[in-house]
């Protein structure tokens, strides 16, 4: 488990990571690794309450390291979702593995499932 950067803010619990890789305009990027679930979900909360005080347009979590997600997690994301919605901004999750990927079709969860570049060029 990769510990704090000094050079971004993380928060890091026993088999979760979260951290801020950036902002570019109004785009915050976070970065989540590891297991989603109710001991993790306020630590993504948080983290994307943190890029949302900061009036970003755009939320883009990276979740290409989340090796679970259960029930807990799949709600935090649609309760994340609504929040970033209600400050006029976008929530887009960055690379789902097929088993999330297909979480979210199964139980269809409507969140803007793809890659930023493709987001970008639709508009």
């Amino acid at each position: 488990m990769p510990g704090p950067d000094h050079a971004c803010a993380s928060r890091v619990t026993q088999d979760f990571d979260v951290r801020l890789e950036g902002e570019a305009g109004a785009v915050a990027r976070l970065v989540a690794v590891g297991e989603l679930d109710a001991a993790t979900t306020q630590v993504l909360a948080d983290a994307v309450r943190g890029a949302l005080l900061k009036l970003v347009r755009e939320v883009v979590i990276d979740i290409r390291g989340l090796t679970f997600c259960d029930a807990a997690g799949l709600r935090a994301l649609t309760t994340i979702d609504t929040a970033v919605r209600l400050r006029g901004a976008r929530l887009v999750l960055h690379g789902p593995c097929p088993a999330i990927e297909l979480l979210l079709d199964l139980t269809g969860t409507e969140l803007a499932i793809r890659s930023p570049r493709a987001h970008r060029a639709q508009q």
